[in-house]
This record gives C-alpha cells, sequence and structure tokens, in this order.
C-alpha cells in the first residue's frame, strides 16, 4: 500500500512515498504521526462516543457523482463523474483488492451539481434516480462498504424551494472569492447558518432522511464552522 506524505509539516508542494504491506499498518502509521503528533486528537479507537465499525475503517474512497468543470455552474462544462450504476462497478472493482468493511465511501455531488444543489439531498434522476440508487445502496452494504453523503450546512441554493423559506434568515455574502476561478458557482447559493432555526429544521430533517430513506451510515458536514449572519452593519466608506 502506497502512502504520499509532506516532507515538511503544512507542506504540500513536494511528497515522498512509502509502502506500505497492509492498511492497517499503514493506518497505524498515520494514527500517530498525523492524528496524536501533528493534530493532537484521540483516535477513535480510544473513544466510547462513536460506533465501533468506524474504529475498523482504514480507508476512505471518494465517489465523486455531478460536478463543475468551468466556473459558471449551469451554463457550460458540467460533468458527470460517476452515475450510480458506474459508482457500483468502482466499488466492485475496489473490493476486488481491499476489504470494503475498513473503507468508507464519501460522496460529493450524489445529488446533483457538486455544492450547487443543498438542501435538495435527494437522488439525482440524470445519475439513475431513486432506483439506481437503492441499487448502489443494496450493493454497496452487500459487500461491506459504510456510506457518508457531503451535505453543506451553510449555503441554500437560489435554485432550490427552500430558499424562500430561509431567506429572512440568510444574505448574499460579499466574498473577494466570488467570481475568481471555482469559487465562482457559490454565487449560485445564499449564505445561512445553522443558527436560524428554520434552516436548522430543514436541515436536521435531511438528515434523518438520508439514514432512514436513503441509507447512508453517515454524513459529511462540509465547512460547518461557517457561521453567516443577516443582519450585519455595512463598512463606512471613507471619504
Amino acid at each position: 500500500v502506497p502512502r504520499a506524505y509532506e516532507r515538511r509539516w503544512f507542506n504540500t508542494n513536494l511528497f515522498i512515498f512509502e509502502w506500505f504491506e497492509s492498511l492497517d499498518q499503514l493506518a497505524n502509521r498515520h494514527r500517530y504521526e498525523a492524528i496524536e503528533v501533528k493534530q493532537n486528537l484521540r483516535p477513535f479507537a480510544q473513544r466510547i462516543d462513536i460506533p465501533e465499525w468506524v474504529k475498523d475503517i482504514r480507508l476512505q474512497l471518494m465517489l465523486s457523482g455531478r460536478g463543475w468543470r468551468t466556473p459558471k455552474p449551469f451554463v457550460n462544462g458540467m460533468y458527470m463523474r460517476h452515475n450510480y450504476a458506474q459508482m457500483a462497478d468502482r466499488l466492485r472493482e475496489v473490493a476486488q483488492y481491499f476489504d470494503p468493511h475498513k473503507i468508507i465511501v464519501y460522496m460529493p455531488g450524489w445529488e446533483g451539481f457538486y455544492d450547487c444543489t443543498t438542501p435538495r439531498y435527494a437522488p439525482d434522476p440524470e445519475m439513475g434516480g431513486e432506483a439506481g440508487w437503492k441499487e448502489l445502496v443494496r450493493t454497496a452494504h452487500r459487500l461491506g462498504y459504510k456510506l457518508v453523503l457531503h451535505f453543506d450546512a451553510w449555503c441554500v441554493s437560489f435554485s432550490q424551494p427552500e430558499y424562500w423559506q430561509v431567506q429572512d434568515g440568510s444574505r448574499r455574502l460579499v466574498d473577494p472569492r466570488l467570481g475568481r476561478g471555482p469559487f465562482e458557482r457559490m454565487s449560485t447559493t445564499n449564505y445561512t447558518s445553522l443558527d436560524y432555526k428554520p434552516w436548522r429544521d430543514i436541515f436536521l430533517e435531511r438528515v434523518e432522511r438520508a439514514g432512514t430513506r436513503y441509507g447512508a451510515d453517515g454524513i459529511h458536514v462540509d465547512q460547518a464552522e461557517r457561521a453567516h449572519r443577516r443582519h450585519q452593519p455595512e463598512p463606512r466608506q471613507r471619504r
């Protein structure tokens, strides 16, 4: 098993490959160097507040669904990285080399264009719809994988009906990165945060639905530390 790691702390320019005989050996080294030393966190194996299956995970497999190729979403260059049938094929392929019981599958873009359709959080019709999604979940769980779905807690897309339910607690963020490269896609969203109850209620309902209806084993809440406020004084202009 190859492992790429940083030559110097927080240096992402140069990587070195090191070979390990197994995922367990790789995980044990990473647990010490990255989790205990570099991040000063308690390893999962020492915690009692998480499911037991989490302690057996050794590898994260990322399967992207729908995404963007150009900065402007819904216009040109959108791609389908995987539909649900292709995702199932990838899982069967990986299972030939690694134990699926030690792999967690992280899925951004599973519900439509990545970061542009929140909070739809339902199977995308063009990727295979609910029927295709259910077959993917059955395949994944039969092989032994755990599925983690991508969620955004900090924005609501203008294209979704939920926008009208949360607009009073949201705002259009003036971000200098908007209009530059991939961040331009965020111009399709209204920024909000979970301290606004109408949005929190919607978000929690979608989280529950992900587990009860769509078979998710977990969710990844992206950029959960964001907290945007609608009513903030505008900066004064210098005269």
